[in-house]
């Protein structure tokens, strides 16, 4: 019986399970240093040899994803987090590989779930709401609940909001009620406003029109508090302390400008000259200046 297994042997087996796929990991932050695409060409330092391109392990099978899955589900209570983890991430890496098939990934999104649901184990649940960043828009309503349970549970747990805004932020999903979700967090605690405003700032390359509502909802809950907080209000100051930086920075990124206050952005927002807010198209959608 799976649930009288002596830890010795539970931990042998995972040890025969766990090996992950070397598919890399999903990347944290906007900084992170990419390649310069203006030099797709580069020549390797002269007298060194160009590594070979690192060519990806087969995707899993179903029998082999299958196994997999059913002694993980059947031991995930009884695992520690680092080796509940480390399951997690073997998936994620299975799950972000193109030839997985989508049997596959369904069933691997349906053991996140269940991991999901052991709610008391932080460390676990934030680990698999920040993997799920690679899952695309079919991951969406699973990282939507495991946000909002955790700011709305007695004690929030701001390492799992964290987690889930900055995965939402990634995959920037364009559903009016995906969108809606993130924006209506900017009416929560102060606590979380950054967090929001830093997953909003994913959609930086969304449609113009999903950009400007976005950017709308920022600027409306940002200027009276920027206003009384410029005029010494000490309320109003604490918060903009709080986020104000992560909100302006996402207003950037939405609008494709760099004023910095909201009085600019507004004065921006009312222009309907070339390159102004009330101009449509300024809104046209185009990438980003970098």
């Amino acid at each position: 019986m799976i649930d009288r297994l002596p830890r010795a042997a539970l931990a042998a087996a995972l040890a025969l399970l766990l090996p992950c796929v070397p598919v890399p990991a999903a990347q944290d932050g906007a900084g992170d240093k990419k390649e310069d695409p203006a030099k797709p060409d580069a020549k390797p330092e002269e007298g060194k040899k160009a590594e070979p391109k690192k060519e990806l392990p087969p995707a899993p099978s179903e029998e082999e994803a299958k196994e997999f899955l059913k002694t993980f589900e059947e031991t995930l209570k009884k695992m520690t987090d680092e080796d509940a983890i480390a399951g997690v991430e073997k998936l994620r890496g299975w799950y972000a590989h193109p030839e997985t098939s989508e049997d596959v990934r369904k069933d691997i999104l349906a053991a996140y779930k269940k991991v999901c649901d052991l709610r008391t184990r932080e460390a676990l649940v934030e680990a698999t709401a920040k993997s799920m960043a690679e899952f695309g828009e079919k991951a969406v309503d699973l990282l939507k609940f495991v946000t909002g349970r955790a700011i709305e549970q007695k004690v929030p747990s701001p390492g799992i909001v964290r987690a889930g805004l900055g995965s939402l932020g990634k995959i920037a999903s364009p559903k009016p009620a995906d969108v809606k979700f993130l924006t209506e967090l900017l009416k929560k605690d102060d606590e979380f406003i950054g967090d929001a405003a830093r997953a909003l700032a994913g959609y930086a390359k969304a449609p113009g029109a999903i950009r400007r509502d976005i950017f709308e909802e920022m600027l409306k809950m940002s200027e009276g508090v920027f206003s009384k907080s410029e005029a010494n209000d000490q309320p109003a100051k604490r918060r903009w302390n709080i986020w104000g930086t992560e909100v302006v920075e996402a207003m950037q990124k939405v609008t494709h400008t760099s004023w910095t206050k909201p009085p600019e952005f507004r004065k921006w927002f009312n222009d309907k000259g070339e390159g102004g807010g009330k101009n449509p198209r300024t809104w046209a959608d185009a990438e980003p200046a970098k």
